[in-house]
């Protein structure tokens, strides 16, 4: 499985920006409940594992980890959607600020358009850089589109009362306090925790405890398949680094 190292930077810099989500919606599951389930994996035998893991440290682990499931392009556990108001003359549209990719392939992603007045959505096809500007004069609503970094490029754009729908993969939201929510997808859950589980032991075996944390790590490697097996994804490899 891939694994993804964020700037620290980044993971206070990520927000929402009034996008919504459609996959997760339900979820209700906070910082809390999944430090929780992180100290029930990690120390089913100790009364206080605060002691041993802090909260802060944990939360952070659990940040970490819900961020790799969110730009895992095996998972898309933060699916959302936002609309663009299109401006006549105007192709270029700042996305949000959580916005990560619109995977390709993928059903459940990708760019409609809305024509003013009416309700339904029209699919718009993507294009590519050197393809800019041969869609400019065309007529009626906007039909193509390109995403460059965190902008999207849309042709023709000949109506201001026009919008735009972008369905899209989101990075996660950040976790640092026991009541904060989650905006990934409730599914997800499990992993996370298991991830953050890993993060921690391979952190405690760099520290010298290495019996404890690879006996561990094969426990935990067994559960991360037995969750994705149950969500449906059967090519992600077990924990890389098992120690031996």
């Amino acid at each position: 499985m891939k694994r993804y190292i964020i700037p620290l930077l980044l993971l206070l810099l990520i927000s929402s920006a009034g996008a919504t989500d459609r996959a997760g919606q339900a979820n209700v599951t906070t910082g809390g409940d999944m430090l929780g389930q992180l100290y029930k994996e990690l120390f089913p035998d100790v009364s206080t594992p605060y002691t041993i893991l802090d909260t802060t440290t944990g939360l952070a682990l659990i940040s970490a980890a819900t961020l790799d499931v969110s730009v895992d392009p095996g998972l898309n556990a933060v699916q959302r959607d936002t609309t663009i108001d299109v401006v006549t003359g105007t192709e270029w549209y700042a996305l949000p600020s959580d916005f990560y990719e619109i995977p390709a392939g993928v059903p459940e992603f990708g760019v409609t358009a809305i024509p003013e007045d009416e309700a339904l959505e029209t699919g718009m096809e993507i294009m590519s850089v050197g393809a800019i500007g041969q869609y400019r004069d065309d007529t009626g609503i906007p039909l193509h589109f390109l995403v460059r970094k965190n902008r999207l490029h849309i042709e023709p754009t000949n109506n201001t009362g026009d919008t735009v729908r972008v369905y899209y993969a989101a990075y996660s939201n950040v976790i640092d306090a026991v009541t904060d929510t989650t905006n990934i997808d409730k599914r997800y859950i499990n992993y996370v925790v298991l991830l953050s589980a890993e993060k921690y032991l391979q952190g405690v075996f760099s520290k010298g405890n290495q019996s404890f944390a690879n006996n561990k790590l094969v426990y935990i490697a067994s559960k991360q398949q037995e969750a994705l097996r149950k969500l449906g994804v059967v090519d992600k490899a077990p924990i890389d680094k098992i120690i031996k």
